[in-house]
């Protein structure tokens, strides 16, 4: 159950793979990497981390939980915000 009805979203101004994408993104409950992510729905790695950087429902699509393979990766906000979403989202 969720407490955000993602159906109030703007859907229609999406590609098709980022619908995929941000959809997938919902459910995932820990970190994943962007080559996790390019295997698991058949995206480039570039593509899934463009999609990152534009994602308009960053509130609710936690794109903050897509890492790289050896490093935390970017976030359009800031790396330091990246950080302490991450910390705070150990704690539950």
């Amino acid at each position: 159950m969720s407490f955000f009805d993602y159906n109030l979203l703007n859907w229609e101004m999406l590609s098709d793979e980022q619908k995929i994408l941000y959809n997938y993104l919902r459910h995932v409950s820990g970190v994943i990497t962007y080559k996790e992510l390019g295997e698991r729905l058949g995206f480039h790695q570039r593509k899934i981390a463009y999609f990152m950087k534009i994602n308009p429902f960053v509130y609710v699509v936690p794109c903050h939980r897509v890492v790289a393979k050896n490093s935390i990766g970017g976030y359009q906000f800031s790396i330091e915000l990246k950080k302490e979403l991450l910390d705070f989202e150990k704690n539950f």
